[in-house]
């Protein structure tokens, strides 16, 4: 039976696949939100408690921008969703646009503001075949 495995590129880091980058470079949210694009990824959407432990455990207390910002009514995840109930974001300050985590939790800061950022995207699937089941080449 044919198995799979999950790789990420150097440098990013595999939870539960997915491949996880952290920036050691600073950048504005916007300029963080543009590289991770250019690696095909997006800036770093926290949907469960799980993902949160992971990026606690791998961050050092160092504050990240990930992909949250304010909208008009509400926080916003760079994928549409809306902010879960489960996290809390810390801060009251209205001009406070984008989001941190720093230490598992969420900050309210200025979008223009540099900081280290954390990108995520799928991890990758090697398969593995058995001998004699690879495809035929084209002639």
């Amino acid at each position: 039976m044919a198995g799979q495995r999950m790789f990420c590129t150097a440098g990013w880091l595999q939870n539960d696949g997915n491949c996880y980058y952290f920036s050691s470079r600073k950048k504005s949210w916007e300029e963080s939100k543009k590289f991770c694009e250019s690696q095909d990824a997006q800036l770093l959407v926290i949907k469960d408690n799980s993902t949160l432990s992971f990026i606690r455990d791998n961050s050092n207390g160092t504050g990240y921008f990930v992909g949250l910002t304010k909208t008009r009514l509400s926080w916003q995840w760079i994928d549409g969703t809306l902010l879960d109930k489960f996290l809390n974001i810390h801060g009251s300050w209205s001009s406070f646009s984008c989001a941190r985590v720093s230490s598992g939790e969420l900050w309210q800061e200025v979008c223009l503001k540099s900081f280290q950022w954390i990108c995520e995207k799928k991890a990758y699937e090697l398969q593995r075949h058995q001998p004699g089941l690879l495809p035929p080449f084209a002639l």
